[in-house]
């Protein structure tokens, strides 16, 4: 199609550099003159019209599907799932069941660090949890309008990581050591975290910037995982009860992450927790 326009491009412009000089050199009438003139338009512009408004060759490819390497469960890919979501991004997921796929993906050079979560995205194979979560959201408007507005997020979004991980690691606690884990992500949770995210909330929906971002979404999944430990915890936070409230009421695709059959992970069971030590060949972590 860009070869037809070329052609038409150059035609056009023979035909009017020695258009005048052949109408002088031939005896042609002055009427035909005008309709070959009119007519040269006139094909000129439809070609011209016609390529720039169809489809160029090749035609686009479609994005292929997020693909998601990792358990089936929460862990460090579950923020993942819930920025995927908020961003309306559908996703496969191939979950680690033997220790032979994770070697196999080493074996391949898809883990740079030898971790998981890895997630396949627009052609790369991304690694390293953060990474993974600022390239999701600086694609789909999830990061802030400038420099500022990302480096609170940043910070809001890190620290809510300290929190969640504290509760990432309790199923793989020894029995006997969880009660005091849990004590002191209690007692970090009211004294040093949810103050921060209440004040920010005040007379405000949002953290950063009036507008929902990737640290709004950590929030939510954060705040969710405490209640279920800590049945009542944010009663001392209306403000973050309220934003929490408004995000599940008004927000459908958290909505629907929410309900039955989602691809949200339940919490982590035993069964979840032998998948995760044999395919790391690991034992429960000590003290």
């Amino acid at each position: 199609m860009h070869r037809v326009n070329g052609a038409c491009d150059r035609v056009t412009t023979v035909f009017f550099l020695y258009w005048p000089i052949s109408c002088t050199s031939l005896p042609l009438p002055l009427d035909i003159v005008h309709i070959l003139t009119i007519v040269c338009f006139a094909v000129h512009f439809t070609i011209s019209f016609s390529t720039s408004h169809s489809p160029q060759f090749p035609f686009p490819t479609m994005a292929e599907k997020v693909v998601l390497h990792y358990f089936n469960g929460r862990g460090k890919m579950e923020s993942i799932r819930w920025l995927l979501t908020v961003a309306e991004v559908e996703f496969d997921e191939v979950h680690l069941t033997t220790r032979e796929q994770f070697l196999k993906l080493l074996g391949d050079g898809d883990l740079m660090f030898q971790q998981v979560p890895m997630v396949e995205i627009d052609g790369m194979k991304l690694v390293q949890t953060r990474a993974i979560l600022n390239y999701i959201a600086g694609k789909y408007n999830l990061d802030g309008k400038d420099l500022k507005e990302r480096a609170m997020i940043n910070m809001y979004s890190e620290g809510l990581r300290d929190l969640m991980e504290m509760i990432m690691i309790l199923p793989f606690t020894p029995p006997a050591d969880v009660p005091a884990k849990l004590e002191t992500i209690q007692s970090k949770a009211t004294e040093r975290y949810l103050p921060v995210f209440e004040k920010a909330l005040t007379g405000a929906m949002h953290l950063v910037g009036g507008q929902l971002s990737c640290a709004d979404v950590e929030l939510l999944e954060c705040t969710l995982m405490l209640e279920e430990k800590f049945t009542g915890i944010l009663s001392q936070f209306p403000n973050v009860k309220s934003f929490q409230g408004k995000n599940i009421t008004f927000k459908p695709a958290i909505t629907r992450f929410l309900q039955p059959g989602s691809k949200r992970k339940p919490q982590p069971d035993e069964d979840y927790v032998k998948t995760v030590l044999a395919v790391f060949d690991v034992k429960l972590l000590s003290r």
